[in-house]
């Protein structure tokens, strides 16, 4: 089995961490993973730079 980690980090300008966190999801490649998160990124924005970026 492998296992892989993608660390990335993007500033929260005044408390706009989902913000940032749209803005990571650009930098990570996405393409057949699998992204979890918190229940502050459950939203159809969040849920469209995943899939956007072909991730689940």
């Amino acid at each position: 089995m492998r296992l892989r980690l993608t660390l990335a980090s993007v500033p929260a300008d005044r408390g706009a961490e989902l913000e940032a966190a749209i803005e990571a999801l650009g930098l990570i490649a996405l393409k057949g993973k699998v992204v979890a998160a918190d229940a502050l990124h459950y939203n159809r924005r969040t849920v469209a730079a995943i899939n956007a970026g072909g991730g689940d």
